[in-house]
């Protein structure tokens, strides 16, 4: 009678707990892939926004349109505030350019939001290790934005900006990249 009496298989509880186990460690994945994904859309529009911000102010000073084309900036490539402040100093077209630069870069690395980490100011917004590039050919204007990707992709070809900068993995594997092409006239 006692072999009769032992239980075989799985009971009720058990299956439950593994179906609970299984849930939450599925539930979390999905929860990391999401936070990843929102991550890159929020480094998309982040370049986006840049990209058309100095379109804008390219397209506010078109008597200096040569004084914004621009090979690497990012990553503190300007390392000195440009003098005059034209924030609050009437400028010439080519201080204004330069100035607008300037701020730019600042807001490509994140500099224009910081938090306090244990007293010291930290830049929280921008892109993740950024290099953004103006070329201009006659009124023609492009404009390429590029970051550091989480995923590995192929190295994108729409256009050579940080490309070969060892900044974005092996073969730029990790290269992202957003380009606008504009056209301003003097106005």
């Amino acid at each position: 009678m006692n072999n009769m009496n032992r239980q075989r298989g799985f009971n009720l509880v058990e299956v439950m707990v593994s179906v609970l186990i299984m849930t939450v460690g599925g539930l979390a994945g999905t929860q990391i892939t999401a936070k990843r994904v929102g991550h890159e859309a929020v480094q998309r529009t982040t370049a986006s926004n840049l990209a058309l911000e100095i379109l804008e102010r390219i397209r506010a000073n078109p008597q200096a349109l040569s004084g914004y084309a621009t090979t690497a900036l990012g990553g503190g490539s300007i390392t000195a505030t440009p003098t005059p402040d034209c924030s609050s100093t009437t400028c010439t077209p080519t201080e204004l350019a330069a100035y607008d630069l300037w701020e730019w870069e600042q807001a490509l690395d994140g500099a224009t939001a910081l938090r306090d980490v244990d007293g010291d100011d930290v830049a929280v917004g921008g892109l993740i290790t950024p290099t953004a590039c103006v070329s201009v050919v006659a009124a023609s204007v492009t404009v390429a934005v590029a970051w550091k990707g989480y995923q590995v992709l192929s190295n994108p070809t729409s256009d050579n900006c940080g490309s070969g900068a060892g900044k974005y993995g092996t073969d730029d594997n990790q290269r992202q990249v957003l380009v606008i092409n504009s056209f301003v006239t003097d106005v």
